[in-house]
């Protein structure tokens, strides 16, 4: 389905929604955007996934070590913490290879587009280096356990 919900300082876009009528059927239909006159049977199934919101912030300034907790709590998958955030983990869940991760983010992983005041001047405005501050501090204090 259309619009995806969007990434705003630089985070990437959620995924978008997802509708199969005849889900599990020899002739599934995916909606792309509406669905028009498409025949159901008594029976039959509909899948809806809901998709993720988009992100905030650029997931390469994500503190490795906060990657590695929402792996370790099964919110991100080995591959999603290199694919998404270039962050490699080697060995055991444990194990947080930071030599690999900074090859990882500084070579093969494209970083989200900067904004045109960004690109224009060659760095970050004010403004988005003050939200992104805002948020390390707030999860770090998230991660801070009594």
């Amino acid at each position: 389905m259309k619009y995806p919900m969007p990434g705003i300082c630089g985070g990437k876009n959620g995924a978008p929604n997802e509708m199969i009528l005849r889900y599990g059927s020899d002739d599934p239909f995916r909606v792309a955007h509406t669905a028009n006159y498409v025949p159901i049977s008594a029976g039959e199934r509909i899948m809806f996934d809901y998709g993720g919101g988009g992100g905030w912030g650029d997931p390469l300034d994500r503190e490795p070590q906060a990657v590695l907790d929402d792996v370790l709590d099964e919110y991100v998958s080995f591959e999603g913490a290199a694919r998404d955030y270039g962050v490699v983990l080697t060995g055991s869940l444990e194990d947080l290879t930071s030599r690999s991760t900074s090859k990882r983010r500084t070579g093969s992983v494209p970083r989200c587009a900067p904004s045109n005041r960004e690109r224009d001047s060659g760095e970050r405005s004010e403004h988005a280096t003050e939200l992104a501050d805002v948020a390390r501090a707030e999860r770090r204090a998230q991660r801070v356990r009594p």
